[in-house]
C-alpha cells in the first residue's frame, strides 16, 4: 500500500529496472520470471512478472513503459505483445522500447549486440553496427506488436520508442535515417 500511495500520482510508469533490462540474460519466454518465481529483483535474473507490471498499471490507472530484452527471440515478443493486448486495460498506452542504452558501451547489451550485428553483416564500426542493428530490431519489434494488435493500435496504444541517446546526434541519425 504505502508503494502504490508514491506510484500512483504518476501517469506513466517505466519498467526498466523492473524488467532487469540492462545485462538482461532472457532469450526465450521460458527464460522470465512468473508470479511464482523467486528473485524478481536481482539483476539479469529475468525481473519482475509481466503480469505484476500489468496489475500495478491497472491499479494506479498509469500507462506502462515496456522493454524488450536485447537477445530475446521472436516468440517472446509476440508472447509478451499477446499479454499485453490480452491483460492490460484496453484504455492504457503501452510504451515499447527495445532493451535499453544500447548505444551505451558500459552495458553488456552494447557489447553483445555488436556480435549479434557482425553475425548479421551489418557494416560499420563498432558503434554503428550497433546503433544500425538496433533501427533494425526495433522495426522487427514494432512489426510483431503490430500484427498481434492490429495497425490501428499502432501510434495510438502503441507508443514506438527507439532506444537513443540525448546527447550527440550521431546514434539518433544513424537509427533514424538506416534503411532497413
Amino acid at each position: 500500500p504505502a508503494f502504490v500511495r508514491v506510484v500512483e500520482r504518476f501517469r506513466l510508469l517505466r519498467f526498466v529496472n523492473w524488467m532487469s533490462i540492462n545485462f538482461s540474460v532472457i532469450r526465450t519466454w521460458s527464460d522470465g520470471n512468473t508470479m511464482e518465481s523467486p528473485g524478481w529483483g536481482e539483476w539479469g535474473h529475468g525481473g519482475v512478472p509481466v503480469e505484476f507490471m500489468i496489475d500495478l498499471c491497472e491499479e494506479v490507472h498509469a500507462d506502462g513503459w515496456f522493454h524488450i530484452p536485447h537477445l530475446a527471440d521472436d516468440d517472446y515478443v509476440r508472447r509478451f505483445a499477446t499479454k499485453l493486448r490480452d491483460e492490460l486495460d484496453p484504455g492504457l498506452r503501452i510504451y515499447l522500447e527495445y532493451s535499453n542504452e544500447t548505444w551505451n558501451w558500459s552495458f553488456d547489451q552494447y557489447h553483445e549486440l555488436v556480435q549479434v550485428a557482425e553475425a548479421r553483416g551489418i557494416e560499420g564500426n563498432e558503434s554503428e553496427k550497433v546503433w544500425r542493428y538496433t533501427a533494425i530490431r526495433s522495426v522487427e519489434i514494432f512489426a510483431i506488436f503490430e500484427e498481434v494488435f492490429g495497425s490501428e493500435a499502432m501510434g495510438t496504444r502503441v507508443i514506438r520508442i527507439i532506444p537513443t541517446q540525448a546527447g550527440p546526434d550521431m546514434s539518433t541519425d544513424t537509427m533514424l535515417n538506416y534503411d532497413i
